[in-house]
């Protein structure tokens, strides 16, 4: 199981984030502590990069970046981005 971290940025983006994406996002959360890599790569030209993404909401209005360090059994949430 890997550990989940965010970044202070990451937080800030956290309490502004859409209430109705909340449960999507703690959703997103309990994936990742058991498959880190299930998201896509940030650059797709980099399929193996471990900086990855998911997607939130409806057509994807908040995109999720995080950092996985295998071995440390982390996920580092960057970043939420969204419209």
């Amino acid at each position: 199981m890997y550990r989940i971290d965010i970044e202070d940025i990451a937080k800030e983006q956290i309490r502004a984030l859409p209430e109705h994406l909340l449960p999507e996002l703690a959703s997103l959360f309990a994936l990742l502590e058991l498959q880190p890599w299930s998201g896509p790569p940030m650059d797709a030209r980099r399929p193996s990069g471990n900086i990855r993404r998911h997607d939130l909401g409806e057509g994807g209005e908040c995109s999720v970046v995080y950092l996985v360090l295998d071995d440390q059994k982390l996920v580092l949430l960057l970043r939420l981005v969204w419209v």
